[in-house]
């Protein structure tokens, strides 16, 4: 009986993600996956994924009508592992695929959430994705000072071959940042 429980509940996730995957039927299935737990695979025709996301920080003074240049961070921890394993094991793509997901979270409920947004940004600030988005930020970029505010920059980039310059997907609001100790 167990068994045919879990054979049942594999068999329909595997058609859900089927059926996830095409534009017809993609909505259906997001409204009934509130824990994201059916994949959506964007590597395969028709339509392959095809830009690349940097992650940016800016810092801003309080009290300064300038801000600092955005500083990208880098999404590849220091140790990585040699070209020829990289099919097997690549942690290094764990960061990358974080920040694409998450972009991904947040600008969805921006475009589901656009009225109540506009009426309190908090409805932004307060969504879970946003905050680990700013949590990764904070914890990966250079120390602030006492009276700086920070902000975290998402653009899109289109790869090695085209020249067309990044476009910013995702720009947050600017917070104050504790200084660690």
């Amino acid at each position: 009986m167990l068994e045919a429980a879990v054979v049942l509940v594999l068999c329909a996730w595997g058609i859900a993600t089927i059926f996830y995957q095409f534009k017809a039927t993609s909505d259906a299935v997001a409204r009934w996956n509130f824990l994201s737990l059916i994949p959506k695979w964007t590597f395969f025709a028709p339509r392959p994924k095809t830009t690349d996301y940097q992650l940016l920080y800016q810092d801003r003074r309080l009290g300064a009508d300038s801000m600092a240049e955005p500083v990208e961070i880098s999404l590849m921890p220091k140790g990585r592992v040699a070209p020829v394993l990289r099919f097997l094991w690549n942690p290094c793509k764990r960061n990358t695929k974080a920040i694409n997901d998450i972009t991904g979270f947040i600008t969805n409920y921006k475009a589901r959430h656009r009225r109540r947004i506009a009426r309190n940004a908090l409805a932004l600030e307060m969504y879970v994705p946003y905050l680990v988005m700013l949590n990764y930020v904070s914890s990966r970029a250079r120390a602030p000072t006492a009276d700086c505010r920070r902000r975290f920059i998402v653009r899109k980039s289109f790869g090695h071959i085209r020249r067309d310059p990044p476009v910013p997907v995702l720009e947050s609001n600017f917070h104050r940042v504790e200084a660690l100790s």
